[in-house]
């Protein structure tokens, strides 16, 4: 099954140059050996998956695993403790297991998440497609609000295969939206398959052999 997975994403949903297609990449390798390090950047660790983007060495990181589930925020403005709110920046969801804990297929489950996070807003949809890869579906939804412009990709998986959903978000106030998408490139560009997968981080210990 993962083997058909990686051969039908890889031509699916590799393209990351436009922020209307989806953005993260399906690709074995890691942002590393990519090549994406650059001064002002450093490494940032989607703990404890065996993936990594790149932010800028003064801006935030948060992270979260609730019932097997994980988020991930990378953020220009420190978060509060109490509200996980941001004005500029990118968060990562991986929802496991969808239809076992959440009692819907993983496409009502991403239909009715996107309907709820902006249910009380005023929106209006700057973009909006749909496309087949492999046993997964993305979808990529760009809105604008009052001050802000936001930018949703969502992955779900047929339920037989894969039941799972993974949300990126990007998001910027709109005098800050077009100067942000080479950024937003580097804080998305994680290794969908190791998401999408749940593939944990298998570190050494100093005598070469797996903890």
């Amino acid at each position: 099954m993962r083997n058909t997975f990686v051969a039908m994403m890889i031509t699916a949903v590799t393209i990351c140059a436009a922020p209307q297609r989806p953005i993260a990449q399906a690709q074995g390798e890691s942002s590393k050996a990519k090549g994406y390090q650059e001064d002002g950047f450093i490494a940032q660790k989607l703990t404890p998956l065996a993936t990594d983007v790149y932010r800028p060495k003064e801006w935030f990181f948060w992270q979260d695993n609730a019932s097997g589930d994980f988020t991930w925020i990378i953020s220009k403005e420190k978060l509060d403790e109490a509200n996980r709110q941001f004005q500029t920046g990118c968060e990562i969801k991986a929802f496991y297991d969808v239809s076992k804990k959440s009692k819907k297929s993983p496409l009502d489950f991403a239909t009715e998440y996107l309907e709820k996070s902006f249910e009380s807003q005023e929106i209006k949809i700057i973009q909006r497609s749909k496309q087949k890869a492999g046993p997964l579906t993305a979808l990529t939804q760009t809105i604008e609000l009052a001050d802000e412009i936001i930018a949703t990709d969502l992955y779900w998986g047929d339920e037989k295969q894969l039941d799972v959903v993974v949300v990126v978000t990007r998001r910027a106030p709109k005098t800050e939206w077009n100067a942000s998408q080479r950024l937003f490139q580097k804080l998305a560009k994680f290794n969908l398959r190791t998401v999408v997968e749940g593939t944990r981080d298998n570190p050494r210990n100093d005598d070469g052999k797996n903890k």
